[in-house]
């Protein structure tokens, strides 16, 4: 359109199918939010799993260092620092995210804005593919657009907003290669590509495996004109396609390039190619799959693919396969392509290459969105021949697929799928539901065929029924769980009052760095959530070394995840924990004072108090130990109390013991006496005082742990304690001498190991201030660069509870030095020699600044290859130009020198 003669009418009318395309889905979730009570119609959230522990915590992180302009190179809300490059690149990349900063309310509303804005998006550029393949623009092209954008993949993933992007962007990358190999141009394809790389690079793996395929297959069904230039367009395809494939991996290797290294220290790094083929399930079951009000499968079935997108496929890709007006070697290619994901979904070795070669943790077959994307423009292009197809088949197909889902029932009508979901339906209402669908469908098919004339009328009854069919299975599907909203929010600030009364008091006693946890968590990253730096998280790009470290000192921990959970005041202090919030008691009553509190409405209606702890004996976050900690330190066995005294006897000359064991009277059974020494305690008191603070470890499957304590006077009281299963050491509290206490699973199962021991404060507070005499004191904090200083009264270790990470370099005197990986791998240390030192810690990520400039470089080499041809003119104008004035310049001189001349013969 001329920008002269622009006027919204006239856009509106030639765009008003990919606005319908974006608009219908958009409508369809916003009646799922509506049934469902998600805000703006209710008080309800969709924050589920993942989300509600990962993604929702950091955008909140995301849009603090936005706002207030903290570096998005560092963490330390989470996990005890982390790579937020790395943790943006899984996580945050996708730039619908800049948007946290001026959308009005919470972050969960943000979050059920981001799903609704990007099913519409996944409308929009299915439409827009459809319209621009296939030459066609009227609202069927929205009808099959919806097959998309609400399909089963996003009723079980759309909570996963990480994935999103690439969904919508999927159709763009797939135009943008057929232009590539049909017409030479190459721009949507690079471009749409690097998008989706930056936005998720794990998804991306697949589309990037889906390319080559797809590449392979339009090779291969290509017309060429003349035969002679077959070979030659093959190869230039060729170089094109491997040319701006590796421009759009280099266009976003500014984040792709610092998670690769990142991943390498995570738990996903140890993935093995399985040994050998095995099959999930039949094709049958996948077809089963495809029925109306299939609950989708997501965190309860590891292998079930989502790949549900309408009734109306079962007659239209059969259809597709046997229509001659479709070439042949299209329909045999994409019907290989559609058994080709099918057998990767039935078995092991493709699931596991097509997850990047690694099995995914719950969340199946994350490429169905793919398949389901390569059936609808199957369906597309039989419906678009629906009038030259003859009526026997059209009758035969519509036979055959009543017949399948009638055989369908008989297969899987006794089978007990579903009864663990939250979303319960029955074989019935699937089986009967779906061929009401499919008689709908096949008759208003026909009636397209046959009636011309009302082409319109029944395009929009089909537009009606498809969108009724798709928002059914949507609400009944997809949201199978919500949570309430303000709850989620309601103590916040609470937490930003308390967090300001620990900056004062740090403040005052000159504490530059501190961290800070919950005695009861409300994610697994509250310290995204509420604004403090913790030790936990939660998180694909976590440490693994970390993870072995905590469980080793009997932290909790489970796959990809870390915790708090199981301090002892011993390592509270290692990792700086300073203080403590909570609604109630403290980890620690007779080591921890209350510094301040705040109250809140919590359930809308009820006044709550939420307390901040101080824990008076905290380490800072470095400080001088022995030379010899690491070598001596046995961190190796099943019992964390014995590695924790260990430590103190290692690291500090004259540290006592400050666990010590109690009487066991059977594997789960104590009493509250002191155990004789079997040699690993050296300072076992001779006497066991009036009330012991007991704590105990057992490792187990149980889900809970009940601790039954029996007074000598026979009084009985017990504490549950939950998530045990995840192995951490648990804190019973002050019991009286004498009391029998004993350990039981709450499943009912054996426990075959124990350890139960009792915490000496006094030997406690010794070693406090042995490790505390020779600190690292902080003069200036930031997220990327600490300078502080430290005293060694000789040679030694100084100890930090940094995460170990190869993007940290380390000054000591103004000299670089190599850190090392102490404690497991886990934390960083650096040797120092006697004296007063300054110490520089300053961060860049690993791999960051070569990313960077790899993508300024392809950046630089797409905008040449895009603008080569007018670069060309513009130098062959140059030296048009150039080659001009010299001969101007060389013309004028000879007729300088002639004049020159002249005047002499005269002058003669």
């Amino acid at each position: 359109m001329n920008k002269k003669n622009f006027s919204i009418s006239k856009w509106f009318d030639e765009n008003k199918l990919y606005l319908l395309a974006f608009i219908l889905p958009v409508i369809s979730m916003l009646f799922v939010y509506y049934f469902k009570d998600v805000y703006p119609f209710g008080d309800q959230m969709y924050l589920r799993s993942d989300c509600y522990h990962q993604y929702a915590p950091y955008l909140d992180i995301l849009k603090e260092k936005l706002s207030s302009g903290g570096s998005l190179l560092y963490t330390w809300e989470i996990g005890g620092g982390m790579n937020f490059v790395a943790l943006a690149a899984y996580y945050l990349a996708s730039p619908f995210n800049l948007l946290v900063l001026f959308l009005p309310g919470t972050i969960s509303d943000a979050v059920s804005f981001f799903i609704v804005a990007k099913m519409g998006l996944a409308g929009f550029s299915a439409a827009y593919y459809l319209s621009k393949r296939f030459g066609n623009k009227d609202l069927i092209v929205v009808i099959f657009s919806m097959l998309y954008a609400l399909s089963a993949y996003f009723a079980a993933f759309s909570w996963n907003i990480m994935w999103l992007d690439c969904m919508f962007l999927l159709p763009f990358i797939m135009l943008g290669l057929e232009r590539l190999v049909n017409e030479g141009k190459c721009k949507m394809y690079c471009i749409s590509l690097a998008l989706t790389i930056f936005s998720n690079y794990y998804i991306a793996i697949m589309l990037c495996i889906y390319s080559v395929l797809y590449f392979i297959y339009l090779s291969l069904v290509r017309n060429f004109d003349e035969e002679i230039n077959k070979v030659k367009s093959h190869l230039i395809a060729i170089k094109d396609f491997a040319l701006y494939s590796l421009l759009a991996g280099g266009l976003a290797a500014c984040v792709v390039l610092p998670e690769y290294f990142n991943l390498l220290t995570t738990k996903s790094a140890d993935s093995s190619f399985p040994e050998k083929l095995e099959e999930y399930f039949s094709v049958l079951y996948m077809l089963f799959r495809s029925l109306f009000a299939i609950p989708v499968a997501d965190l309860k079935y590891p292998h079930d693919p989502n790949i549900y997108c309408s009734i109306i496929v079962f007659i239209l890709v059969p259809l597709f396969v046997i229509c001659k007006k479709i070439n042949i070697k299209e329909r045999i290619g994409k019907t290989a392509l559609a058994l080709i994901f099918l057998l990767s979904f039935s078995f092991n070795i493709p699931n596991y290459i097509w997850h990047g070669f690694h099995f995914p943790n719950s969340l199946p077959c994350r490429e169905s969105f793919i398949y389901i994307f390569l059936i609808v423009t199957m369906a597309y292009e039989a419906f678009l021949h629906i009038r030259e197809i003859n009526g026997k088949h059209l009758v035969a197909t519509f036979a055959g697929s009543a017949l399948l889902i009638l055989v369908l029932e008989e297969l899987f009508k006794n089978a007990d799928f579903f009864s663990d979901l939250v979303i319960t339906t029955d074989i019935t209402k699937i089986i009967y539901t779906s061929l009401l669908f499919l008689v709908i469908y096949v008759v208003l098919i026909a009636l397209y065929k046959y009636h011309e004339n009302f082409k319109f009328l029944i395009s929009y009854l089909l537009t009606i029924v498809v969108f009724i069919e798709l928002t059914l299975n949507f609400n009944v599907t997809g949201i199978p769980s919500t949570s309430n909203r303000d709850a989620y929010v309601e103590s916040n600030e609470a937490f930003k009052q308390l967090n300001e009364a620990a900056k004062k008091d740090a403040d005052a006693d000159g504490v530059k760095f501190y961290r800070s946890e919950q005695l009861s968590h409300r994610t697994r990253n509250d310290g995204a959530l509420f604004k403090y730096n913790s030790i936990s998280t939660f998180s694909s790009v976590s440490s693994a070394a970390i993870q072995d470290y905590f469980t080793s000192i009997g932290l909790q921990t489970s796959f990809n995840a870390y915790s708090s959970y199981g301090i002892t005041p011993l390592t509270a202090a290692l990792f700086s924990l300073r203080y403590e919030y909570s609604t109630g008691d403290t980890s620690f009553p007779t080591e921890s004072s209350l510094l301040s509190s705040a109250s809140y409405m919590a359930d809308g209606n009820n006044q709550t108090t939420l307390n901040i702890y101080k824990y008076e004996k905290s380490l800072p976050l470095g400080f001088v130990i022995n030379s010899s900690t690491m070598s001596e330190w046995d961190l190796s066995g099943s019992d964390p109390f014995t590695i924790q005294n260990s430590f103190v006897t290692t690291a500090i000359s004259g540290g006592s013991t400050i666990f010590h064991k109690i009487q066991s009277d059977s594997t789960a059974s104590f009493t509250a006496e002191f155990a004789p020494s079997d040699g690993t305690d050296n300072n076992i008191p001779t006497v066991t005082p009036s009330s012991l603070d007991v704590y105990f470890y057992c490792p187990t499957s149980a889900e809970t742990l009940n601790a039954n304590i029996t007074t000598p006077d026979g009084v009985t009281t017990s504490q549950s304690f939950s998530s045990t299963q995840q192995n951490y050491i648990c804190h019973i509290g002050t019991v009286e001498k004498g009391s029998t206490i004993t350990i039981t699973a709450g499943d009912g199962s054996a426990i075959s190991e124990c350890y139960g021991y009792a915490f000496d404060s006094d030997a406690w507070a010794v070693d406090y201030e042995l490790l505390n005499s020779q600190p690292y004191t902080i003069e200036s904090f930031k997220d990327t660069k600490i300078e502080g200083s430290v005293t060694a009264a000789s040679s030694g270790l100084l100890y930090t509870s940094i995460p170990y990470d190869k993007g940290w370099s380390v000054y000591v005197d103004g000299n670089k030095v190599k850190p090392i990986a102490i404690c497991s791998g886990s934390l960083m240390g650096v040797y120092v020699s006697q004296g007063t030192h300054s110490v520089t810690f300053k961060y860049t990520p690993s791999g960051f600044v070569y990313g960077i400039l790899i993508s300024l470089v392809s950046l630089l080499i797409l905008l040449a290859l895009i603008f080569k041809k007018k670069l060309i003119a513009l130098i062959k104008k140059d030296d048009i130009n150039n080659n001009g004035n010299k001969n101007k310049k060389e013309d004028a001189q000879k007729m300088k020198n002639e004049n020159i001349s002249k005047n002499n013969n005269k002058n003669n």
